[in-house]
């Protein structure tokens, strides 16, 4: 009997940690989010879960010049998807959604990755751009970066400072070379007429250590809390 009920405890526990992580976290823009390292908004949002529930943050652009930011945490190493596709990502200009750019950056500012158009008929924008899930990311927390396609982030220098490519479908990593090595702000080399609203979906599953982590965590308390109910029965 004590080991049916150390494993109905056992499982309790997993699930109960499983719940409390899958809940979908939504963030909506606050007036006008930053386009700076030192401006971004902070959405509140930690990941991931352990089934990959999508947690949303909302806003809008307002035209060429306009670029948002915001920071969000992962609480353990994680493969993870940003994405713009299939999201409600409108347009006043046109039924087929704003030309999105998508932006990783490290919480300083320093480029990992971005993309402009996704894999497929579409200007719209994920990271990887290839599916499934290929992008592995450290805990810690990070900046997204939306804007319309041509509005690019540079350093101090007005140098950019993620890689140029003329697939605009390809994932591009950090430019070689310059200093410093963080963006600053964003500069629009390209005019997209563009204004409307956008959606940002984000996906992440624990790698299989920080699973295996938790399960073991979920053990351990019900070994605990069995001992303790056996300490009271004996007394």
């Amino acid at each position: 009997m004590h080991q049916n009920t150390f494993r109905r405890l056992a499982i309790a526990a997993v699930l109960f940690w499983a719940a409390a992580s899958v809940h979908a976290q939504v963030y909506t823009e606050i007036g006008d989010a930053g386009q700076t390292p030192g401006t971004a908004q902070n959405t509140g949002i930690t990941q991931p879960n352990i089934i990959g529930t999508t947690s949303m943050i909302f806003g809008s652009i307002s035209g060429i010049n306009d670029a948002d930011v915001f920071s969000l945490t992962l609480n353990s190493p994680s493969t993870v998807q940003f994405s713009t596709i299939n999201a409600l990502t409108s347009a006043s200009g046109g039924a087929g959604g704003l030309d999105t750019e998508l932006f990783l950056f490290k919480s300083n500012g320093a480029p990992i990755y971005c993309n402009d158009d996704a894999t497929g008929a579409t200007v719209q924008s994920r990271l990887p751009a290839n599916t499934p899930f290929t992008m592995s990311l450290s805990a810690g927390t990070y900046l997204i970066g939306i804007s319309l396609s041509g509005n690019e982030p540079v350093n101090s220098n007005n140098q950019l400072v993620f890689a140029t490519n003329s697939d605009p479908k390809a994932v591009r990593g950090p430019a070689l070379g310059i200093n410093p090595g963080v963006f600053s702000n964003f500069d629009s080399f390209a005019s997209f007429a563009q204004s409307g609203n956008y959606e940002i979906d984000i996906t992440t599953v624990p790698e299989p250590s920080s699973i295996l982590l938790s399960l073991a965590g979920g053990v351990f308390f019900a070994g605990w809390v069995r001992k303790r109910r056996a300490a009271r029965t004996n007394i």
